[in-house]
């Protein structure tokens, strides 16, 4: 223990660490990719939840008119303007992320141009729902089923390198992918210090990033198709999303529906308010 105005460092002598084992296999690099994976399914969800909350409260028509003339309309503003900043570093964490110990798509991607890491990948055995129905009592039905899904997925390997050019093409060399990585990596991540002249300055995102919500909308549809790809080939399922706009639907309409009652409550205690105001002027007025 130590005592008031003294100081004692134990001696305390760490373990050496030795070396990093590799894998020249691919087996290590192979269940990162499937960690990968997995965060990317569990994490885009949240991207086209924010994705669809802006989107529905730009289109509302009641919320917008609740908001007109209002104090209330620029906190929406501001408060809208958060998301969609929100919503494009999430984009460019999940999607674009190049540092080494990111869980991104494009780490996942390189990971899939590894000859070891596919090798490793396409000699996993899946256990199936037929097979185990069929079972081992009949073994044409069975080697025929084993056929059948051995073909199918010897197409899904032959169609890789495909399917990554198309990722590619559609995710990580468009325009979009460049703003979004600027703006990302040098507002959130770095704080990029630039030349403004001979003066510096802190890069800042203006108006000449010329990135519009059609843009970033047709991008996260692109990136989602990736995603979706991504755990077909990895995990060998598929990434569920049919249901969310359903969900996030129910999720949008009660949030609206709680902001038009608190503007409307606002704008009634308002009226009210200079209702009385005016009635005791009436009154002290000869």
């Amino acid at each position: 223990m130590c005592r008031a105005g003294s100081w004692r460092m134990e001696d305390r002598t760490l373990p050496m660490s030795g070396p990093k084992q590799k894998t020249p296999d691919g087996s290590g690099e192979l269940a990162r990719l499937r960690v990968t994976v997995r965060h990317l399914s569990a994490a885009w969800p949240t991207v086209l939840q924010r994705r669809h909350f802006l989107r529905a409260m730009a289109r509302s028509e009641a919320l917008r008119s609740a908001l007109e003339k209002t104090y209330a309309g620029h906190v929406f503003n501001a408060m809208h303007g958060a998301m969609s900043f929100d919503l494009v570093r999430a984009v460019g964490a999940l999607i674009l992320d190049h540092r080494r110990r990111s869980a991104s798509l494009w780490h996942a991607v390189a990971s899939l141009r590894k000859s070891a890491v596919v090798k490793q990948l396409r000699a996993q055995v899946y256990p199936d729902p037929e097979m185990q129905l069929v079972g081992r009592a009949n073994a044409e039905i069975h080697a025929a089923l084993a056929r059948i899904h051995r073909n199918a997925f010897d197409t899904v390997f032959n169609d890789l390198p495909a399917q990554l050019e198309e990722i590619d093409t559609t995710v990580f060399a468009t325009p979009v992918a460049r703003t979004i990585k600027d703006v990302r990596d040098k507002v959130v991540a770095h704080a990029a210090v630039e030349h403004d002249g001979t003066d510096w300055k802190i890069w800042v995102v203006n108006r000449d990033t010329n990135l519009t919500y059609a843009q970033l909308d047709d991008y996260i549809d692109a990136c989602t198709k990736a995603v979706d790809r991504l755990n077909h080939l990895v995990l060998r399922t598929a990434f569920s999303f049919d249901d969310l706009p359903g969900i996030d639907q129910g999720y949008v309409n009660e949030y609206i529906d709680a902001l038009l009652i608190g503007l409307r409550e606002q704008k009634q205690e308002k009226e009210r308010q200079r209702e009385e105001r005016l009635k005791r002027t009436q009154e002290l007025t000869p």
